[in-house]
Protein backbone atom coordinates (compact mmCIF):
# COMPACT_ATOMS: atom_id res chain seq x y z
CA UNK A 1 0.00 0.00 0.00
CA UNK A 2 2.94 2.36 0.55
CA UNK A 3 5.66 1.44 -1.95
CA UNK A 4 3.81 2.46 -5.11
CA UNK A 5 3.43 5.98 -3.71
CA UNK A 6 6.99 6.77 -2.66
CA UNK A 7 10.35 6.83 -4.42
CA UNK A 8 13.14 5.02 -2.64
CA UNK A 9 16.79 4.02 -3.00
CA UNK A 10 16.53 0.88 -0.86
CA UNK A 11 13.75 -1.21 0.70
CA UNK A 12 14.05 -3.23 3.90
CA UNK A 13 11.79 -6.22 4.47
CA UNK A 14 11.17 -7.90 7.84
CA UNK A 15 10.49 -11.20 6.15
CA UNK A 16 8.87 -13.30 8.89
CA UNK A 17 5.70 -13.81 6.85
CA UNK A 18 7.72 -14.94 3.84
CA UNK A 19 9.76 -17.44 5.86
CA UNK A 20 6.77 -19.79 6.15
CA UNK A 21 8.39 -21.27 9.26
CA UNK A 22 5.24 -23.25 10.01
CA UNK A 23 5.93 -25.38 6.91
CA UNK A 24 9.40 -26.47 8.16
CA UNK A 25 10.51 -26.78 4.55
CA UNK A 26 13.46 -25.44 2.57
CA UNK A 27 11.29 -25.29 -0.54
CA UNK A 28 8.41 -23.44 1.12
CA UNK A 29 10.80 -20.95 2.73
CA UNK A 30 12.54 -20.31 -0.60
CA UNK A 31 9.20 -19.86 -2.40
CA UNK A 32 7.84 -17.54 0.29
CA UNK A 33 10.90 -15.32 0.28
CA UNK A 34 11.10 -15.30 -3.51
CA UNK A 35 7.45 -14.27 -3.83
CA UNK A 36 7.79 -11.57 -1.18
CA UNK A 37 10.90 -10.04 -2.71
CA UNK A 38 9.49 -10.12 -6.22
CA UNK A 39 6.29 -8.45 -4.95
CA UNK A 40 8.31 -5.70 -3.30
CA UNK A 41 10.39 -5.25 -6.46
CA UNK A 42 7.23 -5.04 -8.54
CA UNK A 43 5.71 -2.24 -6.47
CA UNK A 44 8.85 -0.29 -5.50
CA UNK A 45 9.46 2.95 -7.37
CA UNK A 46 13.11 3.98 -7.78
CA UNK A 47 14.28 7.36 -6.54
CA UNK A 48 16.27 7.66 -9.76
CA UNK A 49 14.68 6.68 -13.07
CA UNK A 50 16.29 3.79 -14.88
CA UNK A 51 17.61 2.13 -11.70
CA UNK A 52 16.32 -0.85 -9.78
CA UNK A 53 15.36 -0.54 -6.14
CA UNK A 54 17.48 -2.96 -4.11
CA UNK A 55 15.67 -4.97 -1.47
CA UNK A 56 17.46 -6.12 1.65
CA UNK A 57 16.39 -8.27 4.56
CA UNK A 58 16.18 -6.10 7.66
CA UNK A 59 14.89 -8.87 9.93
CA UNK A 60 15.04 -12.63 9.58
CA UNK A 61 14.88 -15.38 12.17
CA UNK A 62 13.33 -18.59 13.43
CA UNK A 63 11.56 -18.94 16.81
CA UNK A 64 13.58 -22.01 17.81
CA UNK A 65 11.74 -22.59 21.09
CA UNK A 66 8.42 -23.16 19.31
CA UNK A 67 8.91 -26.84 18.52
CA UNK A 68 11.54 -26.71 15.78
CA UNK A 69 14.08 -29.52 15.47
CA UNK A 70 17.67 -28.95 14.35
CA UNK A 71 16.69 -30.47 11.00
CA UNK A 72 13.76 -28.05 10.67
CA UNK A 73 16.02 -25.09 11.44
CA UNK A 74 18.69 -26.19 8.95
CA UNK A 75 16.06 -26.78 6.25
CA UNK A 76 14.51 -23.34 6.77
CA UNK A 77 17.91 -21.62 6.62
CA UNK A 78 18.90 -23.66 3.55
CA UNK A 79 15.77 -22.47 1.76
CA UNK A 80 16.17 -18.89 2.94
CA UNK A 81 19.79 -18.53 1.84
CA UNK A 82 19.18 -20.35 -1.43
CA UNK A 83 16.51 -17.81 -2.36
CA UNK A 84 18.30 -14.76 -0.97
CA UNK A 85 21.61 -15.58 -2.67
CA UNK A 86 19.85 -16.43 -5.97
CA UNK A 87 18.00 -13.10 -5.82
CA UNK A 88 21.27 -11.27 -5.17
CA UNK A 89 20.08 -9.67 -1.92
CA UNK A 90 22.81 -7.23 -0.81
CA UNK A 91 22.23 -7.33 2.98
CA UNK A 92 20.71 -9.96 5.27
CA UNK A 93 20.38 -9.05 8.96
CA UNK A 94 19.75 -11.84 11.47
CA UNK A 95 17.46 -10.02 13.85
CA UNK A 96 18.77 -10.92 17.30
CA UNK A 97 21.97 -12.09 18.91
CA UNK A 98 20.03 -12.76 22.12
CA UNK A 99 16.24 -13.18 22.20
CA UNK A 100 14.19 -10.50 23.94
CA UNK A 101 10.76 -11.95 23.12
CA UNK A 102 9.16 -13.51 26.18
CA UNK A 103 6.76 -16.37 25.47
CA UNK A 104 3.06 -15.95 26.20
CA UNK A 105 2.21 -16.52 29.85
CA UNK A 106 5.71 -15.76 31.17
CA UNK A 107 5.92 -12.72 33.51
CA UNK A 108 7.37 -9.69 31.72
CA UNK A 109 9.10 -8.22 34.78
CA UNK A 110 11.83 -10.82 35.38
CA UNK A 111 15.47 -9.76 35.19
CA UNK A 112 16.64 -13.03 33.55
CA UNK A 113 14.91 -15.72 31.53
CA UNK A 114 15.61 -19.35 30.71
CA UNK A 115 15.65 -20.56 27.11
CA UNK A 116 12.20 -22.13 27.50
CA UNK A 117 10.69 -18.80 28.56
CA UNK A 118 11.71 -17.09 25.31
CA UNK A 119 10.61 -17.57 21.68
CA UNK A 120 14.10 -18.42 20.50
CA UNK A 121 15.01 -15.74 17.94
CA UNK A 122 18.71 -15.89 18.76
CA UNK A 123 22.23 -16.88 17.88
CA UNK A 124 23.26 -17.35 21.52
CA UNK A 125 21.02 -18.89 24.15
CA UNK A 126 20.72 -17.41 27.67
CA UNK A 127 23.36 -19.87 28.94
CA UNK A 128 25.85 -18.52 26.36
CA UNK A 129 25.84 -21.59 24.08
CA UNK A 130 25.29 -21.29 20.35
CA UNK A 131 21.75 -22.00 19.21
CA UNK A 132 21.11 -24.22 16.18
CA UNK A 133 20.87 -20.99 14.14
CA UNK A 134 24.19 -19.85 15.58
CA UNK A 135 25.77 -23.20 14.68
CA UNK A 136 24.29 -23.04 11.17
CA UNK A 137 25.57 -19.51 10.55
CA UNK A 138 29.01 -20.36 11.99
CA UNK A 139 29.28 -23.29 9.59
CA UNK A 140 28.12 -21.13 6.70
CA UNK A 141 30.74 -18.50 7.47
CA UNK A 142 33.48 -21.12 7.86
CA UNK A 143 32.75 -22.36 4.34
CA UNK A 144 32.33 -18.89 2.81
CA UNK A 145 34.54 -18.43 -0.22
CA UNK A 146 35.53 -22.07 -0.45
CA UNK A 147 35.18 -23.46 -3.93
CA UNK A 148 33.67 -26.95 -3.61
CA UNK A 149 33.35 -29.05 -6.71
Amino acid sequence: HVLPHVRTDLVSWSCYDGMRNDKRSAEQTAIGLWQGIETIRHFARPAHEGRDVPVYIGEIGIPEEKGFTRQDIAAIWDGAFAALFALDIPYILQWQLYDNEVRDGVPQDKSTYSAGELNGYWIRKPDGSLSPTGEYLTGLLRRAGQNKQ
